[in-house]
């Protein structure tokens, strides 16, 4: 992909889901568990921006901030998964 391109996050989410996937085929079990917890880390931020109703820029900002927090955890499994894939 290139620079600037983004996806949706649950399109992030079903990348991490096949890739604990194809770790499970291979016998990488604790990397299939990271991407699993990316997975579902995504998910909640998906979630989290999806039911937001938020009237004041405080309420937007707030639900920014737990999304962002929910997205830097998936993050972080992901890079523990690639550092132990198969």
């Amino acid at each position: 992909m290139g620079e600037g391109v983004t996806l949706p996050l649950e399109v992030l989410a079903t990348v991490a889901d096949l890739r604990a996937e194809t770790q499970d085929a291979h016998g990488g079990k604790s990397a299939a568990s990271q991407y699993r917890q990316c997975a579902h880390h995504l998910r909640q931020a998906a979630q989290t921006l999806a039911r937001a109703d938020d009237d004041t820029g405080e309420e937007r900002a707030a639900t920014a901030d737990m999304a962002g927090a929910y997205v830097e955890a998936a993050a972080t499994h992901a890079r523990e998964a690639d550092l132990t894939a198969i």
